[in-house]
């Protein structure tokens, strides 16, 4: 080595151990010098070690290898769109068949019901005071007998009186609505108003019941 070339020198301090490196030209061992540590910032005095305190090379921490990335293979999608279409329709059906099935079996039973509901008797009754002021165009009123038969009360009677002439010529219709309510197992007489209609007085008529509602 030549002497323009520098050696450093790493002696530990004497108060908590810590690396100090310094020139070995600049140092005397006559008069050593006293530095303050950089590590603990005490005082302490340089000095060449016996034993060269090696600086340990810095550890580079080991590699983790990488698994490599597997991809799996591509997964080819299925086609349910006909498959689920085609449950969708055969419950649309199943539901719309149940419905109708039930809306049948109502029916019938309310159709069982209802014919139980008959009209009896038909009857005109003439007022006698509009008869003897004007014959020509007498003022009747209509009456029927109803009888419901059926399990439940019934409302709103709507009673249609059809007229015929003796030669079966049809004259004319009357329809009235009674909103009477008429109890199960039971009959009674509805009468219209008196009203000026059907001058013929050798018409045939009869009555039909076109409908009613249950009282449930």
């Amino acid at each position: 080595m030549s002497d323009t070339e520098s050696e450093f020198v790493t002696c530990p301090c004497n108060t908590c151990a810590g690396k100090i490196q310094f020139d070995r030209a600049l140092f005397d061992p006559a008069a050593p010098a006293v530095v303050t540590c950089p590590h603990c910032g005490l005082e302490t005095t340089l000095h060449i070690p016996s034993t060269p305190v090696a600086i340990p090379a810095p550890t580079v921490p080991p590699q983790i290898p990488i698994p490599p990335v597997i991809c799996p293979p591509p997964v080819k999608a299925k086609n349910y769109g006909r498959g689920v279409a085609v449950a969708g329709f055969v419950v649309v059906v199943l539901l719309l068949g149940v419905s109708l099935a039930k809306t049948l079996l109502d029916y019938q039973k309310d159709y069982q019901e209802r014919s139980k509901v008959q009209v009896i008797s038909t009857e005109v009754k003439y007022d006698p005071v509009n008869l003897t002021y004007d014959p020509a165009h007498p003022v009747r009123a209509f009456a029927v007998w109803v009888r419901n038969g059926s399990r439940f009360a019934i409302r709103d009677i709507h009673v249609e009186w059809e007229f015929y002439a003796q030669s079966g010529t049809r004259l004319g219709t009357y329809d009235f609505t009674f909103y009477e309510t008429l109890q199960p197992s039971d009959s009674r007489t509805f009468q219209t108003d008196f009203v000026r209609a059907m001058p013929d007085r050798t018409e045939k008529y009869g009555a039909l019941i076109r409908g009613f509602e249950f009282v449930k």
